[in-house]
């Protein structure tokens, strides 16, 4: 999660850069066992709330859970264990829509959480600002993290067949 927040890509035509957290935070579960990656996420969250440097930007520190991005970062907890939740469902079958629909739901939700955060502290919301700038990039780390988590599988699958 750290070294995701230190990555950011930039697209040209896209406004803002992509962070490559909330992909990490969905595909951490999805390729570890449930328990290791909600804990992973955890820790993350209590490391960056202690005041290390772990956030997007280099920032950590219990405030940081107070500004605009609080929402996202419970939010990453919520969906490492919604991923996990749906992981166990969808055992057996693998494929890359799949676990790409996978990746677009659980953006959805984490951008619901951050969007209902500001609103609970009555900071300015505005779908303009919070939401379609992020959207292209939600759909970008989508197909990367669905990309990433298929190959995984495919790699895993074919180890465990030569043994």
């Amino acid at each position: 999660m750290w070294l995701s927040s230190l990555i950011s890509i930039n697209f040209s035509g896209i406004v803002l850069p992509i962070s490559l957290q909330s992909m990490m935070a969905i595909l951490i579960p999805l390729i570890f066992r449930s328990k290791v990656g909600i804990a992973a996420i955890g820790l993350y969250l209590v490391i960056g709330a202690l005041g290390v440097p772990v956030f997007a930007g280099g920032l950590g520190g219990w405030n940081y859970f107070y500004s605009t991005s609080g929402g996202y970062l419970v939010g990453f907890l919520v969906i490492a264990f919604l991923t996990s939740l749906s992981k166990n469902y969808i055992k057996g079958q693998s494929g890359f829509v799949i676990t790409f629909l996978i990746f677009i739901f659980m953006h959805a939700i984490l951008t619901v959480l951050g969007i209902g955060w500001l609103v609970i502290n009555s900071m300015d919301v505005s779908f303009n600002v919070n939401v379609s700038p992020f959207l292209p990039g939600a759909v970008i780390k989508s197909i990367i993290g669905a990309a990433i988590a298929e190959s995984w599988r495919y790699f895993k699958k074919r180890k465990t067949r030569r043994l």
